[in-house]
């Protein structure tokens, strides 16, 4: 990517399972490896990771520093309660505390990096204690550079009502000092970060596919080969999915939304009448008005 593409930036996302599990034996040695071919071509590097934020111990901040990692997307399964069910961890009381420990150690000892901190939520779980529960761990001075974002779980159905509830979370925790999202706006007219011509996925054995958030990390057969110089042999049949317009349908193509939406996921393409608002809870023009007045705050 970086000799024969000539690439301008290289950014590395790890994904897992649980990827700071192997901090020192595998991320450490392949970040130096980019952050050394990076310097000599001057492009820009970054990595990042998604973790459940367990092994972000105070003793690895200063490698996780050195690697040049900048941001952690961490996910909470609701309040403490709900959470410590779902994360239980052998040895420790509480897997909520431990994780939001570990944030806060991260962000007072670092300056450049931010978390972005999903909440899984479900009719049972919504529940505003949990803003509470995390002040308590992260400090007034932290909290701006943590954006919350919170997602129903997929098995739970959909209810357009609930996004009062999620629009009143969401002000709570703008009050205590944090970030929000509160629509996923395209800005970029790129509908996925899947469509993106240089993002790929690989896979642990070196298989290589385009999306983490569907069955293909786990299917048998392979989609895309790394070859010996380095570049990728994709099964065409697969490939073509993330190459097509996903909005050149009549459904997209009549939608007064479709600037800031760009069209179905590209694993839906092939459905017709799909939107991916449909499976939000949101009601699509409030959350655009509000989306609006949290930016001119």
């Amino acid at each position: 990517m970086i000799d024969v593409q000539n690439i301008e930036s290289l950014q590395i996302e790890w994904f897992g399972g649980e990827p700071l599990m192997y901090l020192k034996q595998i991320i450490k040695p392949i970040c130096e490896f980019a952050q050394k071919e990076c310097e000599k071509k001057g492009v820009k590097y970054s990595t990042t990771a998604t973790s459940n934020g367990y092994f972000i111990f105070p003793k690895n901040i200063p490698l996780i520093q050195r690697l040049g990692m900048t941001r952690f997307h961490i996910t909470l399964d609701g309040p403490k309660q709900n959470h410590d069910k779902v994360k239980y961890q052998k040895g420790c009381d509480s897997a909520f505390d431990h994780v939001l420990n570990n944030i806060n150690q991260l962000l007072s000892n670092t300056k450049t990096v931010n978390i972005l901190l999903r909440i899984n939520y479900t009719d049972e779980n919504l529940n505003y204690e949990i803003v509470d529960q995390i002040n308590h761990h992260i400090t007034m001075a932290n909290r701006g550079r943590i954006t919350i974002t919170p997602k129903k779980v997929w098995q739970e159905k959909v209810r357009k009502d609930r996004y009062k509830d999620i629009g009143e979370l969401l002000n709570l925790f703008e009050q205590s000092g944090y970030n929000t999202i509160r629509l996923d706006v395209i800005t970029n007219f790129v509908p996925c970060y899947a469509n993106r011509k240089y993002y790929n996925a690989i896979n642990f054995n070196g298989d290589v596919i385009k999306c983490t958030a569907c069955n293909d990390l786990y299917e048998n057969k392979t989609h895309g080969i790394i070859q010996k110089d380095g570049s990728i042999s994709w099964n065409m049949d697969f490939i073509r999915k993330y190459e097509v317009k996903s909005f050149e349908n009549r459904r997209c193509l009549q939608c007064k939304q479709l600037p800031i939406c760009m069209g179905v996921c590209p694993r839906d393409n092939e459905y017709v009448n799909v939107c991916k608002f449909d499976g939000m809870d949101i009601n699509l023009e409030d959350s655009i008005v509000n989306y609006i007045e949290s930016i001119y705050k």
